[in-house]
């Protein structure tokens, strides 16, 4: 690689870093990775790779370091590829079929991960061979998002010989793709799981019991479980939701899925996932109370809650759990059954001493003066988002000077899709004409512009007429 080190920065080398740094700290952060002699001419080989991909809309920024990954092959690229794949962690491939290119472009032992697996018509073999073809590689992740389960008990045969496998995510499984799925999966040493399902899939007792395994094994990272419906008998399904609720996992994910049995369910511990992220899951009152309670000195940081009714009972069990709770991310995309919930649901936030990032959006808040008293409490607060929901005018200024004002450590308000209509320009005017006495015609953006200085506010609305605003 002697050749390819720079000895002075030319200008297409500092062009390159002018276009690929958006900060400065990008910058750094890549000559302390490439250290310590070679760091300029390693440099010029991933920005110049990047002014490639670039040129073709195939290679984005954040695609480069520690990372790579690669959405195309040829013979352009392939001895720049060879250079740089050496000095990254694992290469993935998007779409990259031409296994016999991708041999030519990555060291024996370099971890691949192959996301986009291929369906049979991307590929002029047939997909056994294709897979076969993939076995010399360090395969340490698959995924394959379109119709696993068409490939039958086949296709659990293809990925056995890969042993350094740890992550695997499949989609579209049907039931019996799903049992075999989830039987190799405990035989392995997968770490990462995503399993998404066909239309209505079930997670039987069998199906519950080998999960149950593979989450209890401690070995088990991450597990993202995409519309399923958990339809085992109460004792495999409450063995299920223990294991995943108390399994030491960097991530769960339950998203569109049924539950049954929830209601019956009890935590008899702390719920141990860092991040929990559950989505229309239907839940109800009984089910909120035990994962909320089982918040109450948890491992967990960050908490996701979408879909189920708030109400004002399962406010109070949530303000109970953050006074206990480790919490520096909630979001919360539940809609209250009164807007008077609005003042409950403050008082519950005002226990989230902890919290950094706070995101309540689509709730049917209106009123946010309870909101505005006890926001400066929580000293830690770095980001607010209260988009979606039916914040006037009046509210979004009582937001945005409560933040400005009273919340120094506040970096980020988002308030998307407040209610901004035509015949709130004369109360925008007053607004602004209070903030200054020298304003442009086009008031609303300017005052964004001057509170930017001090405060990133992002605020989408409703379109105002150039005439309306004159």
């Amino acid at each position: 690689m002697a050749e390819w080190h720079a000895v002075a920065t030319t200008p297409e080398l500092v062009q390159s870093i002018a276009h690929f740094a958006g900060d400065t700290a990008t910058f750094f952060s890549y000559l302390v990775a490439l250290q310590p002699s070679n760091a300029l001419g390693d440099l010029e080989l991933f920005l110049h790779l990047w002014r490639v991909g670039n040129k073709s809309k195939r290679l984005l920024r954040c695609q480069l370091w520690p990372e790579l990954h690669l959405h195309w092959i040829d013979d352009d690229v392939a001895p720049l590829i060879r250079r740089v794949a050496p000095l990254v962690g694992t290469v993935h491939t998007h779409e990259v079929y031409d296994l016999a290119a991708l041999a030519r472009c990555v060291p024996a032992n370099q971890p691949i991960a192959i996301h986009d697996c291929p369906h049979k018509s991307d590929i002029s073999t047939s997909l056994a061979e294709w897979y076969a073809t993939l076995r010399p590689f360090n395969l340490v992740h698959v995924g394959a998002t379109r119709g696993w389960s068409h490939h039958g008990a086949q296709g659990i045969e293809w990925l056995r010989p890969f042993s350094c496998l740890r992550s695997l995510i499949l989609h579209e499984l049907d039931d019996a793709s799903m049992e075999r799925v989830v039987g190799f999966v405990t035989s392995s040493s997968i770490t990462h799981l995503s399993l998404g399902a066909c239309f209505r899939a079930h997670i039987t007792n069998v199906i519950a019991r080998a999960l149950t395994r593979w989450l209890t094994c401690g070995n088990s990272v991450s597990l993202r479980l995409h519309q399923w419906v958990f339809c085992g008998d109460k004792i495999n399904m409450h063995a299920l939701y223990h294991a995943m609720f108390t399994a030491p996992l960097e991530e769960l994910h339950l998203i569109a899925s049924e539950l049954y049995h929830v209601s019956s369910f009890r935590l008899n511990s702390s719920i141990q996932p860092a991040s929990v992220c559950i989505e229309c899951c239907g839940l109800n009152n009984t089910a909120l109370a035990t994962i909320f309670s089982g918040l109450k000195g948890a491992s967990t940081t960050s908490f996701s809650l979408n879909g189920p009714m708030c109400t004002p009972s399962s406010i109070e069990y949530l303000g109970d759990a953050l006074r206990h709770s480790r919490l520096h991310k909630l979001y919360l995309s539940t809609p209250m059954v009164a807007s008077a919930c609005s003042a409950m649901l403050a008082k519950a936030l005002s226990n989230g001493t902890s919290l950094r990032e706070l995101y309540l959006t689509g709730m049917n808040i209106c009123d946010v003066h309870p909101l505005t008293l006890v926001i400066p409490s929580i000293l830690s607060l770095q980001i607010l988002d209260l988009s979606d929901n039916p914040i006037d005018l009046e509210g979004a200024s009582q937001l945005i000077e409560t933040t400005k004002n009273c919340c120094p450590g506040i970096e980020m308000l988002k308030l998307h899709h407040i209610n901004i209509h035509k015949h709130d320009v004369d109360t925008l005017q007053r607004l602004i004409d209070n903030r200054t006495n020298s304003i442009s015609s086009n008031g609303f953006l300017d005052m964004l512009e001057r509170l930017r200085a001090d405060l990133l506010i992002d605020i989408k609305h409703e379109a105002i007429s150039e005439s309306a605003c004159s």
